[in-house]
């Protein structure tokens, strides 16, 4: 019997980051064939958290369009149940350098992820590159405790810089600092989360951009080391207003429960608003 064939409760430790590897290997190979086969619309080089990375761009959704997007991410932990993750955001630009967004999540184990908490944010770019400065933004974001198990409000903080080597090429920082309400015995009150990484527009390819990035966060409990990981992924046009995005990653420092191997797929859909 195929690996692929056995449900995830009988497979060994081994053998489920087999098949998750596997799946990994098979979403970034259908990501490179349909690159080849795609046609030569605008690409939507942008990066927001979750759709598929960690790392977020200092460009603000232009004004009168949006984005919905909605990712599904497999998670394998070292220590702890597998999960499926499912982050859905809706992003607006409402005025010049300025974008609202609201977001939430679905998992198949909603009590360790607080399911259904419902996330407001404002991003407003800073300043556009000149020859010294990149592209900067910040953001605030409240998320409320609507979900399962979740008792306190969450405000967040985040500066973003994006710098463009080139036409194809940009480097992006994120930096932010979290802070919660209403606190656990062992919580922290203050918390930060840091993500670097490049992404790339493959020439004669314009439809594919693919990007990387290392990124922190601090543990959510004193004394909870903080986690590290390495993610790689993908956004590829596929046809009309749609973007197919996805990404492989590791935590390969942190507590016990870290992933060892996480994959996203999903998809990202722009539309003009009304009015405009």
């Amino acid at each position: 019997m195929d690996v692929l064939d056995l449900p995830g409760p009988l497979l060994s430790g081994a053998a489920r980051r087999r098949r998750l590897l596997l799946i990994g290997r098979v979403v970034l190979a259908i990501a490179v064939l349909a690159a080849a086969a795609g046609s030569a619309a605008a690409q939507d080089r942008a990066l927001s958290r979750d759709f598929p990375l960690h790392l977020d761009d200092a460009f603000p959704t232009a004004t009168g369009e949006g984005a919905a997007r909605v990712s599904v991410r497999g998670v394998l932990p070292r220590h702890g149940a597998d999960r499926v993750e499912g982050p859905m955001s809706l992003e607006l630009g409402v005025a010049p350098r300025t974008q609202l967004s609201v977001s939430t999540q679905w998992s198949s184990e909603p009590n360790e992820t607080n399911a259904g908490d419902i996330t407001l944010t404002g991003r407003y770019q800073l300043w556009v590159q000149e020859a010294m400065l990149p592209n900067l933004a910040a953001q605030v974001s409240i998320t409320a405790p609507t979900g399962v198990d979740s008792r306190a409000w969450t405000f967040e903080a985040k500066g973003m810089a994006t710098r463009a080597v080139d036409a194809n090429l940009f480097v992006h920082f994120n930096a932010s600092a979290v802070v919660v309400d209403r606190l656990d015995d062992d919580a922290r009150r203050v918390r930060y989360r840091l993500a670097l990484g490049p992404s790339w527009i493959v020439p004669h390819m314009a439809t594919l951009m693919l990007a990387g990035d290392v990124f922190a966060e601090q543990g959510s409990a004193r004394g909870e080391r903080t986690t590290v990981g390495v993610e790689v992924g993908f956004r590829h046009h596929i046809v009309g207003p749609f973007d197919w995005h996805g990404a492989v990653g590791t935590e390969f420092a942190g507590p016990g429960t870290r992933a060892a191997f996480t994959v996203t797929t999903g998809l990202s859909f722009g539309f003009s608003l009304p009015g405009w």
